[in-house]
This record gives structure tokens, C-alpha cells and sequence, in this order.
């Protein structure tokens, strides 16, 4: 399974109604896209839960990104016949503007974006607050080890809220993993589908 993270600032990129660039490439299967709506009080009760296992000073994305992807990948395997954890892979994508060193101005032309990945095989990878610490890590191994050196099938995009300090989460998936993730509990407690 492959899960591509997109994060949308408003402050950066106005909310559209339709973002045609980010619609999944053909596919035969039957996919479902809904939204899911964190408030910002329930951000602060995912990044408290994070905090508490030892992430430090995780951020909005993070926790939102690991709960997804958890929940996801718990969906898929639930269904699965063999029924256990699908190994699976998240690519994070991010703007790359503040990152590089010197940082670009943020009104640069054209997007700079880059990615990295994260890997769950085993079933102590997909807890959550290890999943926070691996994007965490993820990111800072590319600020530590690529930044200093710039002088270049969606299923989840997160946006902030028009209003408020929340994050609105379009998930697309397979329609019978679909069904399987909307009832999540988990998930639910932190957010509510819209």
C-alpha cells in the first residue's frame, strides 16, 4: 500500500474548490474520497497523546499524517485475507521553500516541493506515537543531510480549515477499506467526517 501525504497551506495556496493536479491517476479499482475534519482542540489532544510517548514538539501535520496513515493501513489489513499488517509505505511531501539553506522566499516562482518515505512492516511500527517520530525523523534527516546542499495515487491531502486553527483531511481509498476506516474509533475521537 501506498499512501501520498499533501499538506496545503491557505496562507501559501488559497483553497480551491477542485484541485485537479492532486486527483488519483486512472485506477480500476472503486475508490471513496471523504473529508475528515480535525478542530483545532482535537489537535491538541493528538499532539498531547504524541507528546506524552516522547515525541517532542510534534507538529499539526504529524499527528494528522500518523493517524491517518495508522488507520489506513489498520483498514487494508483488516480486509486482507490473510488479515494481518500490510507492509506499507507513506510519502510525505513538503514545500521545500523554508528547508533549503539559504531559504526561498515563500512568493518564489513555481513549487518546490520534495518527499520522503516511511516504511511499517512490523506491527510496533504502526503505533502512533512511533509513526509521529518517524515523520519527524524523516523530515529532519533531509533538513541534516540534503538541505545544505541546494544552491529542484493520492490518497490523503490535508489542508487547513477556512477558519480556525484545524486541518480538513480528504482521504481517498478503496471503497471497502473506505468503509472500514469511517468507523475507525480512533480516528473518530479526533475528528468527525464531514
Amino acid at each position: 500500500m501506498w499512501v501520498h501525504i499533501y499538506y496545503f497551506s491557505n496562507s501559501f495556496f488559497p483553497p480551491i474548490d477542485s484541485l485537479s493536479m492532486l486527483e488519483p491517476m486512472p485506477y480500476k479499482g472503486n475508490l471513496v474520497k471523504k473529508k475528515f475534519i480535525f478542530d483545532s482542540i482535537k489537535l491538541d489532544k493528538l499532539k498531547t497523546k504524541a507528546t506524552e510517548s516522547g515525541v517532542e514538539n510534534p507538529s499539526r501535520v504529524e499527528v494528522v499524517t500518523a493517524l491517518i496513515y495508522r488507520c489506513a493501513v489498520t483498514a487494508a489489513s483488516k480486509l486482507s485475507s490473510a488479515g494481518f499488517l500490510k507492509p506499507s509505505v507513506l510519502i510525505q511531501v513538503f514545500n521545500l521553500r523554508k528547508r533549503i539553506i539559504p531559504p526561498l522566499p515563500e512568493k518564489s516562482f513555481e513549487n518546490m516541493v520534495w518527499f520522503y518515505t516511511i516504511k511499517t512492516v512490523e506491527e510496533s511500527e504502526m503505533e502512533f506515537p512511533a509513526l509521529v517520530g518517524q515523520l519527524k525523523a524523516g523530515l529532519a534527516d533531509f533538513c541534516d543531510t540534503y538541505a545544505k546542499n541546494f544552491t529542484g495515487q493520492e490518497l490523503i491531502q490535508l489542508n487547513d480549515i477556512r477558519e480556525g486553527d484545524g486541518i480538513e483531511a480528504f482521504v481517498t481509498l478503496e471503497q471497502q477499506d473506505m468503509a472500514v476506516l469511517e468507523r475507525d474509533a480512533e480516528l473518530l475521537q479526533f475528528c468527525y467526517l464531514h
